[in-house]
């Protein structure tokens, strides 16, 4: 099975410079594909897609995701979380685990025997916190969120302006990072496939109201002195 990064560059690959597809009723030509790129991480936008119908340009700014993918953010930091939920970005994760505290009770916190995918010796530290578009596990629940809140997870409209304003073709081009489209999806095999299956991000919202965050436990273990590095941690 190809990885992420083969099907994205394979979907990019069928917008070549000049083909002619179908875009809001309306015969377009490609002028130019690319992937944004910043200097840390990466914007919300996979696929950007200038077009034009021969008298007005339009951006088509997708973010792709296989049909199996689960993570909408992963390892959030504090500044991620910000952006995310606003200036109560701190209650609206210890509202969300609160809401599972029972869970982390009742977990181990020291590793005498291994347990399902944690080794012998293991110890946990604390809990990363994850967001996804399904739930997750034990120690995982839906996210109290409105639905701007909810839009901005996908599209990114509050991420910082690296991210934002991202580099395509060697240029910044003001929100090329802000996603507008999601395509999810691995079966496209032609530009008009990916532009007759992604969706606006708001009627993917529509149908998918829920955002979940699950708990991911990081374990230093000691019978071989590792561990996943230096992790913001929620709980």
């Amino acid at each position: 099975m190809p990885l992420f990064g083969e099907f994205e560059r394979r979907v990019l690959s069928y917008f070549e410079k000049g083909i002619r597809i179908s875009y809001n009723g309306k015969a377009v030509q490609v002028l130019e594909a690319a992937k944004p790129k910043c200097s840390h991480g990466e914007p919300k936008t996979d696929i950007y897609v200038l077009v034009t119908d021969g008298y007005k340009q339009e951006e088509i700014k997708i973010s792709y995701k296989k049909e199996n993918a689960d993570f909408l953010e992963n390892k959030t930091n504090a500044e991620r979380a910000e952006q995310l939920f606003g200036p109560n970005w701190r209650r609206v994760i210890e509202n969300a685990t609160t809401e599972i505290r029972e869970q982390f009770e009742q977990r181990a916190r020291i590793y005498k025997e291994a347990f399902r995918r944690t080794e012998k010796g293991a110890i946990t530290l604390g809990w990363k916190f994850e967001l996804l578009n399904k739930p997750g596990g034990d120690l995982s629940g839906k996210i109290e969120l409105d639905a701007q809140q909810i839009y901005d997870v996908y599209a990114g409209t509050n991420l910082s302006d690296d991210k934002k304003n991202a580099e395509v073709n060697g240029k910044i081009i003001r929100n090329s990072g802000v996603a507008d489209y999601i395509l999810i999806s691995d079966s496209v095999y032609s530009a008009q496939d990916v532009i007759d299956q992604m969706e606006s991000i708001w009627d993917y919202i529509a149908k998918h109201p829920h955002i979940y965050f699950a708990c991911k436990a990081l374990n230093y273990r000691t019978y071989r002195a590792k561990w996943d590095g230096n992790r913001p941690l929620a709980v």
